[in-house]
């Protein structure tokens, strides 16, 4: 049998929902404790978190925007958001997991709040795998003095944070871009990806002579977009190059087990744009 060497807390008012994340957890060899709610003790060694959104503490939310707004308690939170955010501060480098009702605009507070991601309340057991699977890869894809794009720090700071400064002033993953031109060039995405050019031209289904001739050209843009936007995504969420090859070489079930790879070299790169969209949204793949 193997011993536990990972602890990951669950908070939740639900015991049926208490029990049902922590026999999850337990599937993935953590040592998990249930409490009701956020106490005032700061976190220490824990790997994971898990808070639970129940119906009820979703409505009191939405009704205390009607309200004036009372000072808060210190170290003891009124509403499920000041809990998020709460954790969020105690144990900045801890990966946080929101599981909210389906239907509402849960989800998107709860990232906005502090979240490092969210899932459904219903969520399945694959499901759940595979999103702690995920918040695993970011934990240790990051620097623990320097957090990356797609560290548990970074990521709190929006659904998927940039690496740095404002959106509209960020040029991600600038490696895949022509030095001169500043559009994406063909052959350095190919380099990325580990694959030849002639390869990447089939996906895009251009001809190899025009992709070779001329790898950044404005007409390429379009179609080698999205190749290029599944790479920043993975970016973000991986933080390295060897996370993300890592990724794209791992056959999913949500891609009829095909790897990422395979299906966007098969010139169906809009179906793993989609799945990374999703997950990036909170979506079930």
């Amino acid at each position: 049998m193997t011993t536990a060497t990972r602890r990951a807390e669950v908070v939740t008012a639900d015991e049926r929902f208490g029990e049902q994340f922590r026999e999850y957890l337990e599937d993935l060899d953590y040592d998990v404790q249930v409490r009701r709610q956020v106490g005032p003790t700061v976190l220490l060694g824990v790997d994971i978190i898990v808070y639970h959104v129940s119906p009820d503490a979703a409505r009191a939310e939405r009704r205390s925007r009607a309200r004036p707004q009372s000072s808060a308690v210190a170290g003891a939170p009124r509403y499920w958001l000041d809990a998020v955010h709460q954790l969020s501060e105690r144990a900045p480098e801890t990966p946080i997991l929101v599981a909210v009702p389906a239907g509402g605009d849960e989800a998107d507070k709860a990232l906005d709040s502090g979240a490092t991601d969210v899932i459904d309340s219903t969520v399945t057991p694959k499901i759940f795998r595979r999103r702690i699977q995920m918040l695993e890869a970011y934990a240790n894809a990051s620097s623990p003095r320097t957090p990356s794009a797609g560290s548990p720090a970074a990521l709190r700071k929006g659904t998927y944070a940039r690496r740095s400064g404002p959106g509209v002033l960020n040029v991600p993953l600038p490696e895949l871009r022509n030095g001169r031109s500043g559009r994406i060039d063909a052959r350095l995405v190919a380099d990325y990806l580990g694959v030849s050019l002639r390869q990447l031209a089939d996906a895009m289904q251009l001809p190899y002579g025009r992709v070779h001739k001329t790898p950044d050209a404005a007409r390429l843009q379009d179609a080698i977009a999205p190749i290029a936007r599944i790479l920043e995504l993975a970016d973000a969420a991986f933080g390295t190059r060897e996370a993300v090859l890592m990724w794209l070489n791992r056959p999913l079930h949500e891609l009829e087990n095909d790897s990422p790879l395979s299906v966007m070299l098969a010139g169906e790169a809009g179906a793993v744009e989609t799945l990374l969209e999703n997950a990036r949204a909170g979506i079930p793949g």
